[in-house]
């Protein structure tokens, strides 16, 4: 119903924001889950709380190798949707690339930082704006239509990528099996070349992207420890196109 009203702003009562002189009122409070109607009057809701809060948290710091308590899965959001129907407009800054995936699927890679989309009503009125990540795969054109709930753009929320910044022809160097890299088994089985850290400071494995005549179009790709690359030396590469996967220091759902 906020949705179908365009509503911008709702005022909610809170036992933060409480105005009673002692404890809290029923209206801040609420709903009484136990009972599942309004909570009465010289209920301990403090002591309630404090259960609730004490106990998953009890078993949190005694879990040995489970992850206990409420924290049971970690999730992390992939996909950005719009909430409300409107006109797509990017922002002056937002620069996409055409390409394709590891999959070989057709794909627009955002190719920017700090770029965003904003969903417009038919009057131009800015009803929400979203910051575009890196290296995602934007889902609308500019101008497009679209209803609430629909997908806007999606990444990786395990993953950072590094793009090709121009279309040309992959050349590594400072690539040396065993001293700068080893060949792991990855996602679906796939071995790939995983940067390790070198013994000799002088190795410095990068990437650089050449035309047909071996001429850098960009260079000096530096790549960290534990970085993935997934293109090959020699390989022809679009603008756009994924060449190397760092992971994220963040837990993957179980």
């Amino acid at each position: 119903m906020i949705s179908d009203n365009n509503v911008d702003n709702v005022r909610i009562r809170s036992v933060l924001t409480c105005e009673a002189p002692r404890g809290v009122c029923a209206k801040c409070y609420g709903w009484n889950l136990s009972t599942h109607n309004e909570v009465n009057r010289g209920t301990a809701v403090g002591i309630q709380a404090a259960q609730s809060i004490g106990e998953p948290g009890t078993q949190l710091t005694l879990r040995t190798f489970h992850i206990g308590g409420t924290a049971t899965r970690i999730i992390e959001q992939s996909e950005m949707t719009t909430k409300y129907a409107g006109t797509i407009k990017y922002s002056d800054t937002l620069e996409v690339a055409a390409t394709k995936d590891e999959e070989n699927n057709k794909v627009i890679r955002c190719m920017v930082r700090n770029a965003k989309i904003t969903v417009v009503d038919s009057k131009g009125k800015e009803l929400n704006d979203y910051n575009v990540p890196y290296g995602s795969d934007v889902i609308v054109a500019d101008g497009d239509k679209v209803k609430g709930g629909q997908v806007l753009f999606q990444w990786d929320p395990y993953t950072d990528l590094i793009l090709a910044r121009q279309t040309g022809k992959i050349q590594t160097k400072d690539f040396i099996e065993g001293e700068t890299y080893h060949i792991e088994a990855v996602e679906l089985g796939k071995k790939r070349m995983v940067i390790v850290e070198a013994k000799d400071r002088n190795l410095s494995p990068h990437i650089d992207i050449v035309d047909k005549n071996d001429k850098i179009l960009t260079g000096g790709t530096i790549l960290p420890v534990k970085a993935t690359l997934v293109v090959r030396d020699g390989q022809k590469v679009q603008r756009g196109q994924a060449l190397v996967k760092i992971p994220k220091d963040i837990v993957k759902t179980r």
